[in-house]
């Protein structure tokens, strides 16, 4: 007879087994046999089951968790990646942060006040590759040494980075952990399980223990620090904005050493934040980022100069002194300018082929990406446009796979087509950076430069300067048609019959398969690029005119909402 369960965390379960085999099952556990109630408690962890023999029923015994183990499992499933390791990684990516720069925030006044606890809610905000998460970065590190502090760094190019629900998920996970006391408000959102995962879902529900924790009059004096808050998407910028504002003022009438003090870290475009007390990096602190290029610039030097082996001592003063003033004057205190002009500057071997190159390099972060355009050769200007036009303005990262599905729409994964794309991956050079597969921009200035249609004073640059309306009516169009591709795939499988050969339903799938790879993205972002196609959708609806009839079969496929 066969054995049938039914199982719940704290209930009686049945099993129904023969007499003989319930005898020589128990016997093989050393369960004493007999009449009445007779026990034994078998242990994994701290689950014990109980078994009466005269009834044949199974007991679950096992405890209800404690507090502590319910509190660990709320925070087990905020957690999504350890604060402290993302910075590590950014770390390792812009580098370490040359010493002396960044200090001068040390004895900046509105910081200064933040300390003392008279302002609640400081804003530093700065332009594009003025250094704001290097600052963000040492700010971290420095408060780690003096008290608690809490911290996110924004990324546009991931979507575990740029919402709202993550950042509180991250916020208040660091929170429990460095203060426990404050670890009781998750089990009374998080727990019981089956509503767990619409509060990690929720950010008005995240945001309730939030306020939960910073109100809690056992948490003590702590600092929040949040930069890249311009990287989340638009809703979570206005959103985090406001509640961030309106949680400091609520803040302003405790006293000073009960509550936290929050820094937000941005571009300056956020209308929200513009009330708070603010430190504008560019222009009202040039002094500082003109000291802080300086140090960065001199260190990228020293690193040019130890390149040259055949550098005489007695002119290498002389070689740095040059370099120095000609990345400075060139540079406009733009730090990621910096960086790319000595990625350049890296290739050569020369002292003289580094004079040379310098005086070719442009002034400003614009040129710059001119600059890097015009590099790639006309035979590739194509295919690198549209490489760059899909990673800028899709709506999520792309994985290589899905930029070759772009790039190569009717074929079937062939090895030369996975070679082409990376091949032109590496050719849209320091534009475009892989990680983990996925390919990203190299920085949002890189986006915004691409956002801002102009007239390009060189023709050359005609095919990557295009309007964005027309770059997201393109990426609409070719989502549909991956859509109704699909659809058509679908039915043909449907439509196979015992007639065909293995061979050929086992190329079908290939084929299948190979178009799954950009269908998810193209069912669930199409919309979004329709709508930012803004006065193009009609040219879209001729595009793709199947999905867009009234009995279209395709429609069925997804779920779509067009204003």
């Amino acid at each position: 007879m066969s054995a049938s369960t039914s199982t719940t965390d704290s209930t009686v379960y049945a099993t129904r087994r023969a007499p003989q085999q319930l005898d020589a099952d128990f016997a093989a556990m050393n369960v004493n046999s007999g009449t009445g109630v007779q026990s034994n408690y078998l242990q994994t962890g701290i689950h014990n089951t109980q078994y009466n023999a005269q009834t044949q029923t199974f007991y679950n015994t096992t405890q209800p968790p404690s507090d502590e183990e319910n509190i660990a499992e709320c925070q087990s499933a905020l957690l999504t990646i350890r604060p402290e390791d993302h910075r590590a990684t950014i770390i390792n990516t812009k580098g370490e942060r040359v010493a002396g720069t960044c200090e001068w925030i040390r004895n900046n006044a509105e910081y200064q006040s933040l300390l003392r606890g008279e302002t609640r809610l400081l804003c530093i905000q700065g332009g594009p590759g003025k250094g704001k998460t290097m600052l963000s970065i040492f700010l971290t590190q420095e408060l780690e040494r003096t008290g608690k502090v809490i911290y996110f760094f924004c990324q546009a190019d991931d979507e575990a980075r740029r919402s709202a629900t993550y950042v509180l998920r991250s916020l208040i996970w660091q929170f429990t952990v460095q203060q426990p006391a404050t670890a009781r408000h998750l089990t009374q959102y998080l727990y019981p399980s089956d509503q767990k995962q619409a509060v990690l879902t929720s950010k008005e529900s995240l945001w309730s223990i939030f306020v939960k924790i910073t109100d809690d009059p056992l948490l003590t004096r702590s600092f929040c620090l949040l930069d890249g808050l311009d990287e989340c998407d638009d809703e979570s910028q206005r959103w985090l904005a406001m509640k961030f504002t309106d949680l400091c003022k609520a803040h302003e009438k405790m006293p000073e050493g009960s509550c936290m003090r929050i820094m937000i870290i941005s571009r300056p475009e956020i209308l929200a934040l513009r009330a708070s007390k603010r430190v504008i990096l560019d222009p009202d602190h040039n002094n500082q980022i003109s000291h802080d290029i300086g140090a960065f610039v001199k260190s990228k030097v020293q690193d040019l100069s130890k390149q040259l082996e055949n550098l005489a001592d007695d002119t290498r003063a002389e070689f740095e002194a040059t370099m120095q003033n000609e990345l400075l004057t060139r540079a406009e205190r733009t730090f990621l300018w910096v960086g790319f002009a000595t990625i350049e500057l890296l290739k050569k071997r020369t002292r003289t082929q580094m004079e040379d190159t310098i005086q070719e390099l442009p002034v400003g972060l614009t040129a710059m990406y001119d600059r890097m355009l015009l590099q790639i050769d006309s035979l590739y200007r194509d295919t690198c446009s549209k490489i760059l036009h899909w990673v800028a303005f899709a709506t999520r990262p792309l994985h290589i796979d899905e930029v070759e599905a772009v790039l190569y729409p009717e074929s079937p994964g062939l090895v030369s087509t996975q070679q082409n794309t990376l091949d032109h991956l590496t050719i849209c050079g320091a534009f475009i950076t892989i990680s983990k597969d996925m390919v990203s921009l190299v920085h949002e200035s890189a986006r915004d430069y691409f956002a801002l249609a102009r007239d390009p004073h060189n023709v050359a640059l005609e095919c990557f300067h295009l309007q964005p309306s027309l770059v997201h009516l393109e990426m609409a169009t070719t989502c549909l048609l991956y859509v109704e591709q699909m659809y058509r795939l679908h039915t043909s499988q449907a439509n196979l019959d015992q007639k065909n050969t293995d061979s050929t339903r086992s190329q079908h799938a290939t084929s299948n398969t190979w178009h799954q790879i950009l269908t998810e993205y193209a069912i669930c972002h199409w919309p979004e690029h329709a709508r930012l196609s803004g006065d193009s959708f009609e040219r879209l609806q001729i595009a793709v005119p199947l999905f867009f009839a009234r009995n279209s079969f395709a429609k069925g496929l997804v779920v779509w909402n067009v204003p």
